[in-house]
């Protein structure tokens, strides 16, 4: 996991990691800097991407969630 953890820093663009229903696991400084957050309140599990979008934009990253796992060889992640 470390090296995962050296290339999420090393990116010069913002990036989150997510579990499937939302939560935040992994931010690096860009992205934490751009919601004028610190990282640790960002990974620390109790806040979701759904509390940072809009409703419609909300509505917009489910649907395409769900288009990806209802691709063929993602079945078994629904």
């Amino acid at each position: 996991f470390e090296e995962y953890r050296k290339l999420l820093w090393s990116l010069q663009v913002p990036f989150i990691l997510l579990r499937c229903d939302g939560v935040i696991m992994r931010v690096n400084r860009l992205f934490a800097e751009m919601l004028n957050a610190t990282i640790a309140q960002l990974e620390s599990g109790m806040v979701t991407i759904f509390e940072l979008l809009t409703e419609d934009s909300g509505v917009i990253y489910v649907e395409k969630i769900f288009s990806l796992v209802s691709t063929e060889g993602m079945q078994s992640l629904i």
